[in-house]
């Protein structure tokens, strides 16, 4: 068998192991649903939320203020729980469960590939993403209805990009890290804090290496991709609110 011909095997078997985790993390959240059907507190306010968006239409996220007068409720989860239920025709509650269940069963790829990353084995990469779905704590919020879920893919998906960009030193890598740190931080407003992590490694490397121009480079990519997400899903929710009270808490938040 020829060197091309062992690559392409040995990638299919690690193609359809990922797949196969996937699935089993698919089944184990489903049936931990079926055994226990709990609704965390936080998960009533979403139902709610979604269900005015479905009423309503997701012209505006303003009414959201209204119930988050001293914190900015991230609106990400929200807005992909309505389209999810509007688009399938399915009931609230049913779309918020399947949100945490797929998201969190397709974390384990961009686990895979940051583990990868660092680790340079497949068996490894295999063995974290295997872990990532079946830790109890990544299995009970896999099936709650909540943003935590969402927010653990976004997560797994922005540390590999970030590594990534770092590592290899990519455009690419850099304008997908901005894009999905500014879904990060719509998810939940404390992952802006990536974004001052992040900024201080750039920093390192202006200092301590050669090429700046080009580190410096990538840092604006990241801020440009970053504001440029945001302000596209701020067009599509038309919230003057959001925008506003955006600014207020990232101002708030470092003094």
């Amino acid at each position: 068998m020829s060197h091309k011909a062992i690559f392409f095997s040995k990638k299919r078997v690690v193609i359809i192991s990922l797949l196969t985790i996937i699935v089993f993390s698919v089944v184990i959240r489903f049936f931990s649903y079926i055994i226990d059907p709990i609704s965390p507190r936080d998960s009533f306010l979403y139902y709610f939320f979604v269900e005015e968006m479905n009423c309503h239409g997701y012209y505006s996220l303003d009414f959201i203020s209204e119930f988050s007068e001293t914190q900015w409720v991230s609106p990400l989860y929200i807005y992909l729980c309505h389209k999810l239920s509007s688009f399938f025709c399915i009931p609230v509650k049913t779309s918020c469960i399947a949100m945490s269940i797929v998201t969190t069963s397709f974390a384990a790829i961009p686990i895979f590939y940051l583990s990868n990353l660092l680790f340079r084995n497949n068996i490894t990469a295999l063995f974290a993403a295997l872990i990532s779905v079946i830790h109890p704590s990544s299995v009970s919020i896999g099936y709650m209805p909540l943003r935590d879920s969402l927010n653990f893919f976004l997560i797994a998906t922005l540390l590999f990009f970030l590594f990534d960009s770092i590592f290899h030193k990519t455009v690419l890598s850099s304008f997908f890290s901005g894009i999905t740190l500014s879904l990060c931080v719509l998810c939940r407003f404390e992952n802006i804090d990536f974004l001052v992590y992040f900024s201080f490694v750039y920093l390192l490397e202006l200092i301590y290496k050669r090429n700046r121009m080009w580190n410096l480079s990538r840092l604006a990519i990241i801020y440009t991709s970053f504001i440029a997400t945001f302000l596209f899903f701020a067009y599509i929710v038309n919230s003057k609110i959001f925008q506003i009270r955006f600014i207020i808490n990232s101002i708030a938040r470092y003094i």
